[in-house]
């Protein structure tokens, strides 16, 4: 189809052409015209190595990946975009899902993946390459594969059309109201569906984009403050220790601040929306459904913040339990329907309910807005009852003394399951604090029965690349971890 590649290619303007398309990192940026002549470079070598391939591409999110996404979109490839950091036995594993035809890296890691050595080429030498490669056919029907959870022991293989993709572009520049004077910028890994659509967003619109390949607050603030760039879309839990720093008056060109994940605090929420009114926007999405609801300043002046806001246009959803369809109000799991879902394979088969994708997320509907509670595997069931970890996580960020936390669910004996808490510290207050008393402090305002069992505190949560709490690793290291009895707290 071509799209995004038409959407540069047609360019005359020559203010555009000459415009800065990308910086990275703040050393090395590259103009529009130079961009399409990159992206022809990519297609002609690759042209010539086969037709239709699958391609992977392992690498950070750079000026050249980006410029060889555009050259895919030209010659009608396929890409499955992996993280540089795969293991040679997760990479098999991806290898198994989808049989891609050919590697994209750069020399620096080939010696990571050299078990796919006569597939691999290399950014550097990509027109030295003269091998032949004959396509595997099944991986025509798509243009970007990623993986829904590349950590477990099961990815799975998301598929977009090209098609898809560019409506979700579209999607978001009527959400945000981009405009070509717009300056983007993006810390996320280039496998992640946020960085993909910060990409693809800047560039169709004539933006100049910014890249990060590793997030590091000071870099962040300081790109922003000298570059002036006025549209960011930070991480929730980044969010909540740049918005001090960016309240200052030296950032008041920012035009428009996205949080793009449901994990932000009611608290910070409100303060964010207080100080940055309609500058401010929190959307909520998945890789597999684009985004399906957005929570602006009108909505939070109608004290509806506790909400993930009012669904998109074109965005239908449903509350399940099981198969059952709920009524307002009633919590179950989230399901949406859009000409926006990605395609699925068979693996995704039994996530489907009346032709609706079953997102594993829980909420509700009221008053024509979303309610998220949080994520169905997380649900801890407690003596028959379920307990929520976000409502408990809300309540303990409250305290002044706590930066960031996550409560999970460990096996109990007695309950079955109990909830215990690990929370990162302020800087600022980690000496001569009394964790006893605050304790006491925070489990006085829980219900009885959502008490953490454990209190863990650490100087600094463990976070993912996403900047998203990891977890997993969390629910590995304290499984064993020996749980006080504390049933006579806890009876009538």
């Amino acid at each position: 189809m071509s799209i995004f590649y038409k959407k540069l290619s047609h360019i005359k303007d020559k203010k555009i052409l000459l415009k800065t398309a990308i910086y990275e990192n703040d050393s090395k940026k590259i103009n529009y015209f130079e961009l399409k002549k990159l992206i022809n470079f990519y297609s002609t070598s690759l042209n010539k190595i086969g037709k239709k391939l699958c391609v992977a591409i392992i690498a950070d999110i750079s000026i050249e990946v980006i410029a060889a996404l555009f050259a895919i979109s030209k010659l009608n490839f396929s890409v499955v975009i992996i993280d540089k950091d795969v293991s040679k036995k997760q990479l098999k594993k991806y290898y198994l899902k989808v049989k891609f035809d050919l590697i994209i890296t750069h020399e620096k890691y080939k010696h990571q993946i050299e078990i796919y050595k006569s597939k691999i080429i290399s950014f550097e030498k990509i027109h030295y390459f003269k091998k032949k490669i004959s396509p595997n056919k099944k991986n025509s029907k798509f243009f970007i594969s990623s993986f829904s959870s590349g950590t477990t022991n099961n990815p799975k293989p998301i598929y977009y059309t090209e098609n898809c993709k560019f409506l979700r572009s579209i999607q978001s520049q009527k959400i945000f109201k981009v405009k070509e004077k717009d300056r983007m910028i993006c810390y996320s890994p280039i496998h992640h569906s946020l960085a993909q659509r910060i990409v693809f967003l800047s560039l169709t619109n004539y933006c100049t984009l910014y890249i990060m390949k590793k997030f590091n607050y000071f870099t962040y603030a300081e790109l922003i403050k000298r570059n002036k760039i006025n549209v960011l879309f930070p991480i929730s839990s980044h969010l909540n220790i740049l918005f001090e720093k960016l309240k200052n008056k030296n950032f008041n060109f920012i035009r428009l601040i996205i949080a793009s994940s449901a994990d932000l605090s009611l608290n910070m929420k409100k303060k964010v929306f207080k100080f940055f009114k309609n500058k401010f926007i929190e959307i909520y999405g998945l890789s597999e459904a684009a985004i399906l609801s957005t929570l602006n300043y009108k909505h939070y002046k109608q004290k509806k913040t506790e909400s993930v806001g009012k669904l998109c246009a074109g965005i239908k959803v449903k509350i399940f339990d099981n198969k059952l369809t709920l009524k307002n109000n009633q919590i179950g799991e989230i399901g949406c329907d859009s000409n926006l879902l990605s395609n699925f394979d068979n693996n995704y088969q039994g996530n489907f309910v009346k032709n609706f994708y079953l997102t594993g997320d829980l909420g509700y509907l009221k008053n024509d807005y979303l309610y998220f509670t949080g994520r169905k595997k997380e649900i801890i069931i407690k003596s028959g009852v379920n307990i929520y970890p976000k409502d408990i996580q809300a309540e303990i960020i409250r305290n002044k003394f706590i930066n960031n936390c996550l409560v999970i669910g460990l096996k109990d004996e007695f309950y079955g399951e109990v909830p215990i808490a690990v929370c990162e510290l302020k800087q600022l207050n980690k000496k001569n604090l009394n964790t006893e008393s605050l304790k006491v402090k925070i489990n006085k305002n829980l219900p009885k029965m959502h008490k953490p069992h454990k209190y863990i505190f650490t100087k600094k949560i463990k976070l993912l690349k996403t900047g998203k709490i990891d977890k997993l690793y969390y629910k590995n290291k304290y499984q064993n971890l020996k749980i006080p009895n504390l049933s006579h707290l806890f009876s009538n």
